[in-house]
């Protein structure tokens, strides 16, 4: 099997939405218990790559828009935001959120709008359009349409989607149901979850890993700290991804800037940065606690 992860040119981080913060712990969604996505969130959040709606609410029957699947898979795929002066599309303006990751796929010729300097960025994606990505962004070879399995509702897909379909089923990134592609039908959290997860696991298979030893972080309680991160190996340096065991201890910010939490606690911060993955043992301490290792030391 033959892929292009593009991550040559443009290196690259992955949240559900437009959520900044670090991901909800999966334990505290109230929503996805008995969901075919729940151990993909589940593996994600903890993973620090997902989020919630809410820190209780997932969600994961809700439409995800075409920006958004647009920046998740730019995130997990390792891509770089760019921002140009002049934005390309009306609908995604220099501040959105989600600017730089569109724009670093439409770079690349990977992304269109649905009509001449229109997005649609708000609007659903369909099933068939989230093939025609993924196709563009990890399809190496071409599929032909009339390979592969045939579904009983083909003739409703879209000439330009053929071949995408034909693609992403064969290499068992999206499936149908019952025979049915369901080619305008708009992609859920829920389903948008496990397809992410599926481009993680390939993403972790052709990525080389080093696993770094355990490190340890003594953090005062309100205290921020800027993590600092080995030089990425290789030629895909991608944005690292933070995830917290225990979001008591804190709050990790997609730059690296961890602010502790007001109350003494441990738990552990995982980070994924391109071919290296290690784990950060964290301790907050209380200011008493550090005038008193001060005076030790």
């Amino acid at each position: 099997m033959k892929h292009k992860i593009i991550a040559g040119c443009l290196a690259a981080n992955l949240l559900f939405g437009t959520n900044v913060l670090a991901a909800s712990p999966a334990a505290a969604f109230t929503d996805i218990k008995g969901s075919f996505a729940e151990e993909a969130i589940i593996h994600l959040t903890e993973q620090g790559i997902i989020s919630g709606i809410t820190p209780e609410k997932f969600a994961p029957e809700e439409k995800i828009s075409r920006k958004h699947f647009a920046v998740l898979l730019t995130k997990v795929l390792g891509i770089q935001p760019v921002f140009p002066s002049q934005p390309t599309f009306e609908d995604l303006p220099r501040e959105a959120p989600e600017f730089g990751y569109v724009e670093a796929l439409v770079k690349l010729g990977l992304l269109k709008g649905t009509q001449s300097n229109y997005l649609g960025a708000d609007d659903p994606v369909s099933r068939q359009d989230a093939a025609v990505l993924l196709h563009r962004v990890l399809g190496l070879e071409t599929a032909s349409a009339n390979s592969g399995e045939k579904y009983l509702d083909e003739e409703l897909i879209s000439p330009y989607a053929l071949d995408s379909v034909t693609y992403v089923t064969r290499q068992g990134w999206m499936k149908g149901y019952k025979g049915f592609f369901r080619p305008f039908e708009k992609l859920t959290r829920a389903e948008t979850a496990v397809l992410v997860n599926r481009l993680y696991d390939l993403r972790k298979e052709q990525t080389p890993n080093a696993v770094l030893p355990l490190q340890e972080l003594v953090v005062k309680v309100g205290e921020t700290v800027q993590l600092e991160l080995p030089p990425a190996a290789g030629p895909f340096p991608y944005t690292p991804v933070y995830g917290l065991d225990n979001p008591a201890i804190g709050t990790i910010y997609p730059n690296g800037a961890f602010t502790a939490g007001q109350q003494p606690e441990t738990g552990t911060i995982t980070v994924n940065a391109g071919y290296t993955s290690y784990i950060i043992k964290v301790s907050i301490i209380s200011n008493d606690q550090a005038l008193g290792k001060h005076q030790e030391e």
